[in-house]
């Protein structure tokens, strides 16, 4: 529960600190890059949770159930970032840095 605060406050934060740059932005856009975040979370926590739990409960050690599980995280998020990165580029009209 206090994370979901904390995470609210700081979301909070971040609008009120961008809200001249968040305002030049349509409605379209600020939809689409919310649909866009959201699909990305979903499809992130899937992979991670449903797939990634079914292959280590194979294992037999703890440990290697540890290191597979994180490998399987870093292969689903670091995909997803470049992803993102590559959808708010092409919603928002950035030039890619």
């Amino acid at each position: 529960m206090f994370g979901v605060i904390l995470l609210l406050l700081y979301a909070a934060y971040g609008g009120w600190k961008y809200r001249e740059e968040i305002r030049r932005y349509t409605w379209q856009q600020k939809g689409a890059a919310v649909f866009v975040f959201i699909g990305l979370i979903a499809i992130g926590t899937f992979l991670i949770y449903v797939v990634g739990n079914r292959l280590v409960a194979f294992l037999p050690w703890q440990w290697l159930q540890l290191v597979v599980f994180f490998v399987i995280v870093v292969l689903v998020l670091y995909p997803i970032r470049f992803v993102l990165a590559k959808a708010m580029v092409r919603i928002f009209h950035l030039s890619e840095e």
